[in-house]
């Protein structure tokens, strides 16, 4: 999966490597964050959120 510009939008920011693809795992319920955890195919509309809300936090902070 290529993430284009929101992969390198969050490298400008992060502190570690981001790793490949995004994932989206529960907070809170176990400290996994393996594949395995993943549930972002069962949350597209919740990608789909956060990629929005990231955008306009770059867009605001001039990324």
């Amino acid at each position: 999966m290529d993430d284009g510009p929101h992969r390198e939008a969050l490298q400008r920011v992060e502190h570690t490597d981001i790793g490949q693809g995004l994932s989206l795992v529960p907070i809170g319920e176990s400290p996994d964050e393996s594949a395995a955890a993943d549930v972002k195919d069962q949350h597209p509309e919740v990608v789909q959120e956060l990629l929005a809300l990231c955008e306009a936090w770059l867009e605001r902070i001039g990324g």
